[in-house]
């Protein structure tokens, strides 16, 4: 059934992808975008390969924090380590299917350091919640600001509705944790899941700590600090990229793109965000006018400012670290984890 599962992820996410390309390269002028990406203002560009790089190594600061809840000072893990893991594990999503990526994070930072898995990708699930409702936050604002198309803003409201209920959804499970845990223990011993019960319902409750920060309010709130940094640094990357290509646009307009563009990302797709990336780019700007030839150009320059240096590093860390694409492809949160009780739990 898993298997079955991640195959009709993996496929879905292909389909949409051919999709979004379509509708995406739909009647543009190839001629026109060529003569864009021709334009293209490269000084512009090296400010945004510098705040790419600035936003990337926040992030690494924010998962190390949530990695090192309840761990003492002198066995904190190291920068570096979580850094190498976390590049790993976006250059595994943008080469492999199935985000495959966040798995082998958890999987690979439980091997270099004493974090169960378990919570490991419980911290990773709390990065994404805390993306989520930033995102969610940051195109709220510029939903009252902005003049948008009719069209616009519902697609825009629908995403961040989508966003939201999910978020909500993950808060709901954690605030309840308890009720949660039990749930699953009762669940898999009606259907007769019995060996499984008790392990699994550990798994849910170390998951569910890791995603709220092992109950630490301090570490919560730099937690959301960091990530409207992190935003913050992504938002002038785009904006710097925009300049590059020429594009007559404010900074609340990318930011309203970049918000755009980041939900739509929550979609499955193919690998390194393929097609889907590029609707979700030409669309957003088409509400501000730009031709959708620039804007597609804009999709290609952008999409590649983050997505080969992620990729290039990624692979050259992977092969330093001596690892084998089946150690990520096959990466679980398995069952049979060693749990050491000195680790958050």
């Amino acid at each position: 059934m898993k298997g079955k599962l991640k195959t009709v992820t993996i496929w879905l996410g292909i389909l949409l992808s051919i999709v979004f390309a379509g509708l995406a390269f739909y009647g543009i002028d190839w001629r026109k975008t060529g003569l864009a990406l021709r334009a293209v203002q490269w000084p512009y560009l090296a400010v945004a390969f510098v705040l790419m790089w600035a936003g990337f190594a926040w992030r690494t600061v924010r998962w190390k924090r949530l990695l090192d809840v309840g761990r003492p000072a002198d066995d904190a893990i190291h920068f570096g380590d979580c850094f190498s893991v976390m590049t790993v594990g976006y250059m595994a999503n943008n080469i492999l299917p199935a985000r495959i990526g966040e798995v082998a994070r958890a999987y690979l930072v439980g091997r270099k350091t004493r974090t169960t898995k378990s919570f490991a990708f419980g911290t990773i699930v709390t990065e994404r919640l805390a993306d989520v409702l930033m995102l969610l936050l940051l195109i709220s604002f510029t939903l009252l600001t902005l003049k948008l198309p009719p069209e616009s803003k519902v697609i825009a409201t629908g995403v961040a509705w989508l966003g939201f209920g999910c978020a909500a959804g993950l808060v709901s499970a954690i605030v309840l944790r308890p009720t949660v845990v039990r749930l699953v223990e009762r669940g898999l011993t009606a259907v007769r899941l019995v060996r499984y019960a008790a392990r699994l319902a550990d798994m849910t409750d170390r998951f569910l700590r890791g995603v709220s920060c092992g109950g630490s309010l301090r570490t919560l709130a730099w937690v959301w600090v960091d990530s409207f940094g992190i935003w913050i640094a992504s938002l002038y990357m785009t904006w710097f990229v925009a300049l590059a290509c020429n594009l007559d646009v404010g900074v609340t307009q990318i930011l309203y793109v970049m918000c755009y563009v980041n939900l739509g990302a929550m979609l499955p797709s193919a690998p390194g965000y393929v097609g889907t990336y590029q609707w979700f780019c030409t669309h957003s700007l088409s509400a501000f006018g730009i031709e959708k030839e620039a804007a597609l150009a804009f999709s290609f320059v952008s999409h590649i400012v983050w997505y080969v240096p992620l990729t290039l590093l990624g692979l050259i860390l992977f092969l330093r670290e001596r690892l084998s694409w089946g150690q990520l492809t096959e990466a679980e949160v398995v069952e049979g984890e060693t749990l050491d009780e000195s680790l958050p739990a």
